[in-house]
């Protein structure tokens, strides 16, 4: 019984739904038809991360403002209105954590986080997959080589 790869998880960005098992699994007979397809999808996917990672990088400065904002309001006294109890800075630390702003915005830098470990997997997925057909075309040459001037016969 033959074995399959399960298929992967389709993603859409900017309204593309991209299929990295179509471009993974793709039997592609040489280097040309692989270097026509491959290169685009790498760059495209390296545009998005890009945007992922400005991305990323806005939300953990909006995670330092958040928790600098929600640490000044509870040093201001909001800190015992909000917990009823002394106030220290290790409270003060784990209350800022508890900020509905810091939870926010940490939860969208986890994501952001994910979505660009994801796209920087599947770009190296596919550059392997360009080596390797470039690896068994030049294996295929050599052997068709190494055929042909077997068969030659000096005149």
């Amino acid at each position: 019984m033959p074995h399959h790869a399960p298929p992967l998880e389709k993603f859409e960005l900017d309204g593309f739904e991209f299929d990295p098992s179509y471009y993974l699994t793709a039997d592609y007979l040489d280097i040309e038809s692989a270097c026509k397809e491959l290169p685009p999808i790498i760059e495209w996917l390296n545009e998005k991360l890009q945007t992922f990672i400005e991305q990323k990088l806005h939300t953990e400065q909006m995670i330092k403002r958040a928790r600098a904002k929600s640490y000044f309001m509870l040093k201001e006294g909001r800190f015992i209105e909000m917990y009823n109890s002394k106030m220290t800075e290790t409270g003060v630390a784990q209350a800022v954590e508890l900020d509905e702003s810091v939870i926010k915005y940490e939860d969208e830098y986890c994501k952001l986080y994910a979505w660009c470990h994801r796209l920087m997997s599947v770009q190296a997925s596919l550059r392997d997959k360009l080596n390797l057909v470039r690896s068994a075309e030049s294996t295929r040459r050599a052997l068709i080589n190494t055929h042909y001037s077997d068969t030659d016969t000096p005149t």
